[in-house]
């Protein structure tokens, strides 16, 4: 887990983790200017209080998720994390050699359309483009084999797998996972 450091001023939560200079109030309600490197020098949890920093903790990305909300807010007056996870959007389009590990990776035994013992997405998609009719077989092998990027919306990518029996949310699953690849 992570930290990051906030303070109140004037009504407004300010996270001062990766700042410079930064400004606090006072006991009296003046305002302190913290010089760069300060906050460093605040070592101690009853320094950050007297000058008004908050420690806070960013929880870790739950594995498969990604922030979909990160907010610091006042609550009672002292600073909080309003953060919030969530599925990572869906590109519209990934490089195709990130598609193909995504499906290499991606297991399809024989219970699925074109799948086989100890296949994976790659050779099923390979068989599906295949069983097209001509020339949309051919074509869409050529698109799968050269093409620097698949769309999720692309003619290529609904046929091939409506033939194999993928729902919306496993391609949506296969794109995002494509994303995440080198």
């Amino acid at each position: 887990m992570s930290k990051i450091y906030a303070v109140a001023l004037d009504g407004a939560a300010i996270e001062v983790s990766n700042l410079g200079q930064f400004w606090t109030r006072d006991g009296e309600g003046e305002l302190v200017q913290h010089l760069p490197g300060a906050l460093s020098s605040y070592i101690a949890e009853e320094a950050l209080a007297e000058k008004g920093i908050v420690e806070l903790e960013v929880p870790e990305t739950p594995e498969g998720q990604v922030v979909t909300l990160r907010n610091l807010v006042l609550e009672g007056g002292v600073p909080a994390l309003d953060i919030e996870f969530g599925l990572a959007p869906v590109p519209p389009e990934v490089g195709m050699h990130r598609a193909h590990k995504a499906m290499m990776l991606t297991p399809w035994g024989p219970a699925r359309n074109f799948g086989s013992e100890g296949a994976d997405l790659y050779d099923a998609a390979l068989l599906a483009m295949a069983a097209l009719p001509a020339p949309s077989n051919k074509l869409a092998r050529a698109e799968f084999l050269r093409a620097p990027n698949i769309v999720r919306a692309g003619d290529t990518t609904t046929n091939v797998a409506a033939l194999l029996g993928m729902t919306g949310e496993e391609v949506d699953d296969l794109f995002r996972l494509a994303a995440t690849l080198p």
